[in-house]
């Protein structure tokens, strides 16, 4: 299993032979595609991801991206916590329910536009031309409000009861 400490992946050795997998060879590449097991909070303990609160989780997610979802984009991370959504709806846990309609409410106005949209218009209130072509500075900025919203979003779900208060994102 991939473990993350600190940041740092530690695929382990190859078997037995004291050497790392070599940068392109098979067990290389299937080595950098095993489950995050855990990741280091700011305490230096290690966590599981299975022990964390959805908030904490996603603060994760937020932070390295790319641990997630391999290169990071606002479509690759939206269609992540889509499939987290709809795993949380099949096995019977909340989820993101509820966070269609709290964008909505966040953002005062409603429209035709799915979850990613509303973010969207949150994050880039003068509009873009193509939503599956931003331009880097308009993705990062979309990135950014996405786990921000997130937060704010899961804080008051929780009643703001765990981990520290939520940050509003001003737009």
């Amino acid at each position: 299993m991939l473990t993350v400490v600190d940041g740092r992946e530690d695929v382990g050795t190859v078997a037995g032979s004291g050497r790392r997998p070599a940068e392109g060879s098979a067990f290389g590449r299937a080595a950098s595609f095993q489950t995050v097991t855990a990741i280091t909070r700011e305490n230096g303990r290690m966590t599981s991801l299975n022990e964390m609160s959805e908030r904490e989780y996603f603060a994760n997610v937020g932070k390295r991206p790319g641990m997630f979802v391999g290169r990071p984009s606002f479509h690759a991370l939206t269609a992540f916590l889509t499939g987290y959504d709809e795993s949380s709806e099949r096995h019977g846990t909340p989820g993101l329910e509820g966070w269609h309609e709290w964008l909505v409410a966040r953002r005062g106005r409603d429209c035709n536009h799915a979850w990613p949209g509303q973010v969207l218009h949150i994050a880039l209130p003068d509009g873009w031309d193509n939503p599956w072509e931003l331009p880097p500075e308009h993705e990062a900025r979309a990135i950014e409000v996405l786990f921000q919203l997130l937060n704010e979003f899961l804080a008051d779900r929780e009643g703001g009861a765990e981990g520290e208060p939520a940050q509003r994102a001003d737009h």
